[in-house]
């Protein structure tokens, strides 16, 4: 009896343990970004389907790049979240501002990346696109920017840590 019982134990436990491994191995990348914004910025957004990062900083202090795939269902989820904001003509320059004050804190190499991924020096927004800018109360210099392009469903993710 007790020989059986640890076989059923042991398959469970493998059984688990091969799950988990698929998860990860499946949707490691996005679940942990889509963790990383929930916990460290308080913002719940639905798991990308891909998740490519551009680069991201190795230290304390930093930029991270990131570019997340949707499908439509998320991008409308996005749309209707109220921390999500719609560019139009009185917020854009203000938009492009923090885009080009991002990738001017880029070094070198940064920005070599920043330019191949986005195609051009500064990401460029369009009105009818969508943006989250949050930063720190008691670090106004740490901010997270993100930029929801519905015609490419595409977001980009903008991250500065001083």
């Amino acid at each position: 009896m007790k020989v059986k019982r640890r076989i059923r134990i042991i398959i469970v436990i493998a059984v688990i343990i091969t799950t988990f491994t698929n998860f990860c191995i499946c949707y490691g990348k996005q679940f942990f970004d889509k963790l990383d914004l929930a916990i460290n910025w308080s913002i719940n957004i639905p798991m990308p389907q891909n998740s490519t990062t551009i680069f991201a900083f190795d230290f304390k202090e930093g930029q991270d790049f990131k570019i997340w795939t949707l499908n439509e269902k998320s991008i409308k989820k996005i749309i209707k979240n109220p921390l999500w904001n719609e560019i139009n003509n009185s917020n854009i320059k203000d938009i492009n501002n923090k885009c080009l004050k991002f990738s001017n804190l880029l070094d070198e190499k940064e920005q070599e990346k920043y330019k191949s991924a986005v195609g051009m020096d500064v990401l460029n927004v369009k009105t009818g696109q969508y943006f989250l800018y949050k930063s720190q109360k008691n670090k106004p210099d740490n901010y997270i920017f993100l930029i929801l392009d519905k015609d490419r469903n595409k977001v980009y993710y903008m991250l500065n840590i001083f």
